[in-house]
């Protein structure tokens, strides 16, 4: 099912079909993390639909993710599934060909999952599973026009474990002490500023967070952000003029903030969630026109100290860009 909008409603001609195949590894404990989320699985999943509309035609998606169980009985699990990958979709739109899908314009899009799975058991190999998902497609304003796509899904399969019986999960928690770290980063984006525009503008960010990691699970994250988003700057450019198309004065296109965080822990991978909010921005009038933003990402840590960031920032659900970052954390010195 695609959510409809009064925008959309001409893309929803029918209900989609579509498969989706999915392989996860069962961690055993021998990671310190791996028993305090209670054995978790960790895997890809690729998803293919058939929008039955010739204005999108057939999405694919590749998405690595994590599948957490919530509640257990004697022969069935609920688990909950979050990941995030890259998506493909055949028909995009295209000013000459396919001007009436306003929803994607981009072949090539970031994708993001979640779902909810019941799996009853069979035997020790099989069990039978249903569940809920949401995925979504969307670049970010990497190119215009970009409403994003939803998609609903109920689903029914079934699982198969090699080697189930010889399966056995221990409990390996390592010792956890409370740290303050500070934190640097920078990300990187592209957007475009029109529909159809031959070019692409740079977006930049840096911040400086102090990071708090109160549990296993969970690092809190307080600090500064700067902001340059050039589409901002070429829309000053082309608007800021006189009736003789003169330049006019323009007002400041940088941006700083407040922003606070939490990252859930999950060995070298978090999943990131963050709110900005907006101490310095003199330029007003630019959509979205809002004083916070929220980004979510993925973050993998490298080692103790480098880290890399995949994450999408929003103004309450309108993209402003997806970004590319590194970071680097400052250690407590050892005594």
């Amino acid at each position: 099912m695609i959510v409809r909008t009064e925008r959309a409603a001409h893309l929803s001609e029918s209900h989609p079909l579509g498969l989706c195949f999915s392989w996860y590894r069962i961690p055993t404990g021998e990671r310190g993390w791996e028993s305090a989320y209670r054995f978790p699985r960790i895997g890809v999943s690729a998803f293919w639909v058939d929008y039955r509309t010739r204005l999108f035609g057939h999405g694919f998606a590749l998405l690595p993710n994590m599948k957490f169980e919530l509640l257990r009985y004697k022969h069935s699990t609920l688990h909950f599934k979050i990941g995030t990958g890259v998506g493909y979709i055949t028909n995009p739109f295209d000013l000459q060909t396919n001007f009436r899908q306003t929803q994607v314009s981009s072949r090539l899009n970031a994708s993001m999952f979640f779902g909810l799975s019941f799996q009853q058991k069979i035997n020790p190999q099989w069990q039978i599973r249903s569940g809920v998902d949401l995925v979504h497609f969307s670049n970010a304003a990497f190119s215009l026009p970009n409403a994003g796509n939803n998609m609903f899904n109920a689903n029914f399969g079934l699982i198969y474990t090699p080697f189930a019986s010889q399966i056995v999960l221990k409990d390996s928690l390592r010792p956890f002490q409370k740290e303050w770290r500070l934190c640097v980063g920078i990300l990187n984006g592209w957007i475009e500023q029109e529909e159809n525009e031959n070019r692409k503008h740079y977006t930049f960010t840096a911040n400086a967070l102090l990071t708090w990691q109160c549990t296993r699970k969970s690092q809190w994250q307080i600090g500064i952000e700067f902001n340059v988003n050039n589409g901002i700057k070429a829309y000053l450019n082309r608007t800021m003029i006189d009736e003789n198309r003169s330049p006019l004065p323009q007002p400041d296109f940088r941006r700083v903030a407040w922003i606070v965080g939490h990252e859930l822990l999950a060995g070298k991978i978090a999943l990131v969630k963050q709110i900005g909010i907006y101490l310095y921005k003199p330029y007003e009038g630019d959509s979205p026109n809002m004083p916070i933003y929220q980004r979510l990402g993925i973050k993998y840590y490298f080692n103790h100290r480098i880290t890399g960031q995949f994450s999408m920032k929003t103004h309450l659900g309108s993209a402003e860009t997806l970004e590319f970052g590194v970071g680097y954390r400052f250690l407590k010195p050892k005594n």
